[in-house]
């Protein structure tokens, strides 16, 4: 703090008078530890007549409640409060910022200690250095116009908002804790941006903490959900080596989310419900995915050890010439399909698996040109009545394994040369049906109920057919030990030829 000027004082005359003044002059403060701005006599901070103990200095405390102090160049202060006015400074300097009201227009602002912030106006580039934390409990503070918050400290938001106001940008390289409010992040004007490299964290409370109002989430450290469910509503870009993790649920309700790599999910719970999931050509999520409703364009991959789980009643889409590698687990739990819009593609791959886990129809389309490829394993392990398999083209080169009830195949369905049926329930042919190859059967019933039966030299069936109605073109070879059992008064009909 710089010293204030002693008022003069008559010399005393006699040994009294000196003891006296010495007295007077002791008791008079030199040094004040807090200064309130009152800009009586100018807009200058450095003016010591604007100050209620003078201006203070890297050790003090300034209070600004009102006003439009002006430090030029740069200021250093131990605790900087602003409940209003408007701060201009180039530098500011501080262990302490807290804001509940004003403007603090600085064109850096670093933070080194802590802070408590419950509204006001930020503007330039606020650093939070590591070691350092930020609070904001309650209240809703402003991030101005392309405002920079970097943090590799600790925020936490246990009940308050930041506002975007235009084109503003959060870097977090530290922790940022939610813990309070529904929607932590609000915006006046659009172009605003969450950098997540660091831990992004929902801690506590059971109802949602909503990410929505058109922030831009760019998550490629570690989410964190440890309680109830943080929701997605907005722009989400997911880049390579990104974490999603936590005893709660996250979820995509809106808008897209982009994934660009090879992400790893730990999480209670990663639910698509309403978003669009857009992948590139090497997305993948290792983890579980609960597809309850919504989007999927692109190139996806689940790999070995992972699951897809499509499962309620929510409306679900591959859009066009969209692709799903599955190298782990797709689980169908109905009762809803995924509908193809248009040439989409599923593939199983070897040692994946297509679990039908529900009676009903897993597939739908919009439009033509949608394929299933079976190079691993298509199971049903669930249901006692009917799964159907129609509309798409159904390519099997790999098992086909039917646990329990039946698989009634009502569309183009291929069984090529080494693919295999098998299991203690029934598999049903009732459309277009075509076999390259040996094809080997060990089902409870094979049964041939009204299909088109196309056979493409060399064909073989090892095992048993039951033919009770369609048609068979082409030459089917029944080798020794295996048996076509024509039975029931159905239309049949061996084909010219």
């Amino acid at each position: 703090m710089k010293y204030d000027t002693i008022p003069s004082r008559p010399a005393p005359k006699t040994i009294t008078g000196i003891i006296a003044a010495l007295a007077m002059s002791l008791a008079t403060p030199l040094l004040a530890d807090t200064s309130t701005w009152t800009g009586e006599e100018s807009n200058s901070w450095g003016d010591s007549r604007n100050w209620t103990a003078g201006v203070p200095g890297a050790g003090d405390t300034a209070i600004i409640n009102s006003g439009s102090p002006n430090a030029d160049g740069s200021l250093s202060v131990a605790a900087l409060i602003i409940g209003g006015g408007t701060v201009y400074v180039g530098t500011a300097n501080v262990e302490v910022l807290n804001i509940s009201g004003g403007t603090l227009a600085a064109a850096t602002t670093t933070i080194n200690s802590e802070g408590t912030w419950t509204g006001g106006d930020l503007r330039g580039q606020i650093t939070i250095p590591t070691g350092a934390g930020v609070a904001i409990p309650s209240g809703s503070v402003r991030l101005n116009t392309s405002a920079v918050l970097s943090n590799s400290g600790t925020v936490t938001m246990s009940g308050g908002q930041i506002e975007g106001f235009n084109s503003t940008t959060i870097d977090n390289h530290g922790t940022w804790i939610l813990n309070g409010h529904a929607t932590p992040f609000t915006q006046f004007n659009g172009g605003n941006v969450f950098n997540n490299h660091g831990l992004l964290r929902k801690t506590g409370g059971t109802d949602p903490t909503n990410l929505s109002n058109s922030w831009t989430f760019n998550l490629n450290g570690e989410t964190r959900c440890e309680a109830g469910e943080l929701r997605f509503a907005t722009t989400v870009n997911l880049a390579t080596d990104a974490l999603l993790s936590g005893t709660g649920t996250i979820r995509m309700t809106a808008a897209t989310t982009h994934l660009s790599g090879v992400i790893s999910e730990t999480s209670a719970s990663l639910v698509l419900d309403g978003a669009t999931l857009s992948c590139t050509e090497t997305a993948a999520i290792t983890g579980t995915l609960d597809w309850a409703s919504g989007y999927i364009s692109g190139s996806l991959t689940v790999p070995s050890g992972s699951t897809l789980e499509v499962k309620t009643d929510g409306f679900k889409r591959l859009n066009t010439s969209a692709i799903l590698n599955i190298g782990g687990t797709y689980r169908w739990e109905g009762p809803a399909p995924v509908d193809g819009f248009n040439s989409c593609r599923v593939n199983i791959l070897a040692g994946g698996t297509f679990d039908l886990a529900a009676d009903g129809v897993p597939f739908s389309q919009f439009n033509g040109g949608n394929v299933l490829t079976n190079h691993g394993l298509l199971r049903k392990s669930a249901g006692g009545g009917t799964t159907f398999l129609t509309q798409w083209t159904y390519h099997q080169y790999g098992v086909i394994q039917c646990d329990t009830g039946a698989v009634e195949c009502q569309s183009d369905f291929r069984l090529h040369d080494g693919s295999s049926l098998t299991g203690g329930g029934e598999i049903r042919l009732n459309g277009s049906l075509s076999i390259d190859g040996n094809v080997t059967e060990s089902l409870n019933q094979f049964r041939m109920i009204g299909s088109s039966l196309t056979c493409n030299d060399p064909c073989q069936l090892t095992g048993r057919l039951d033919w009770e109605a369609g048609t068979i073109n082409g030459t089917l070879g029944i080798p020794p030990g295996s048996t076509l059992e024509v039975k029931t008064d159905g239309f049949k009909r061996l084909n010219t030829s």
